[in-house]
């Protein structure tokens, strides 16, 4: 799994060499939103974006990122399709290190968005960056790398680049981060350089990895299918954890809806279900004040009479009261 995972990075690279076009992808939290970067082309995810398109000219990068503060890897699961998979990336990383936390419930969850990503049909390529707390040290890194390990996926630690270097006195906290979490400006610098470091020791034919490594060729955008059962039991071994939150989905008002009954106001009976009246969207009618379902409140709304019937409508809007 692990040369395999190698194999994918030899191939994006070996990709942006021959020129054409390519995606790259980030997903995390609020450090990879570029939370405290004084602007979007100082975020490390966008350092590490103009890095690629300066070192490979020749190629046409898309700059995908999927960043949202506040959101762990359980959110990930859910929205890594609709805001990351959908534009088909040839290459993404992966940081949650700092939004979960350090204990078994975030292995999971962090499995789940790992093999959602490397089970998708683009075949990307995947980096896992693990950021840190600059005042306590504290991050989910241990639970994140049991996972990486387990798929052979590379990995950057934030606690061996800038956070060490810290730590030795080359800087000081407050030249990194203003509040011991997001980092500053030359914060996500440092973070960027630890990236495209690693990353320029495996473009092919440069760096001590690249060593003995020829060119491979791999699918290329408009050649891409669905990975079938025998390229998904060659990329994705057994879960190392339940696994429950791998085909997780986020719902929302754009892409679900409840179906209302309608009824005559003649009805018999009619006048007992004035004010509400729902079906579930995978279960029977329902009736109250609110009714909680998955992926956020179904809110109450009354009742419109027309000379039609009676309906009425409702709506997912992310767990709000309003």
């Amino acid at each position: 799994m692990e040369e395999l995972c190698r194999k994918r990075w030899r191939e994006f690279f070996t990709k942006a060499e021959a020129g054409g076009e390519l995606t790259v992808g980030f997903i995390g939290g609020s450090i990879t939103q570029g939370c405290l970067a004084s602007e979007e082309a100082c975020c490390f995810a966008r350092r590490v974006y103009d890095w690629l398109a300066g070192r490979f000219p020749q190629t046409v990068f898309t700059y995908i990122n999927a960043g949202v503060g506040g959101t762990t890897s359980h959110f990930g699961a859910a929205r890594a399709g609709e805001d990351l998979l959908q534009y088909e990336p040839d290459a993404v990383i992966v940081d949650f290190c700092v939004n979960d936390e350090p204990e078994d419930f975030f292995r999971e969850t962090f499995e789940g968005v790992v093999r959602k990503i490397l089970g998708y049909r683009s075949h990307p390529a995947v980096l896992i960056l693990q950021n840190i707390y600059y005042d306590s040290g504290k991050n989910a890194e241990k639970e994140h790398r049991e996972i990486a390990d387990h798929y052979g996926i590379p990995q950057v630690s934030v606690r061996e680049g800038a956070y060490r270097a810290m730590k030795e006195g080359r800087y000081t906290m407050a030249e990194l981060t203003p509040d011991g979490l997001h980092p500053n400006d030359l914060g996500h610098k440092l973070v960027a350089e630890q990236i495209t470091a690693w990353m320029a020791a495996e473009v092919p034919g440069e760096g001590e990895n690249a060593a003995g490594k020829p060119p491979v060729s791999g699918p290329g955008r408009g050649s891409r299918g669905a990975a079938g059962p025998a390229d998904r039991a060659e990329l994705l071994p057994s879960p190392l954890t339940a696994n429950a939150y791998e085909n997780a989905k986020r719902w929302n008002v754009k892409n679900i809806s409840p179906r209302p009954l309608r009824f005559c106001a003649g009805y018999p009976g009619a006048d007992r279900l004035r004010g509400l009246f729902f079906r579930r969207v995978d279960g029977p009618p329902c009736r109250g004040p609110d009714h909680f379902f998955p992926g956020g409140l179904l809110h109450r709304r009354p009742v419109q009479e027309d000379h039609a019937g009676t309906s009425a409508g409702g709506s997912f809007d992310s767990g709000r009261r309003e």
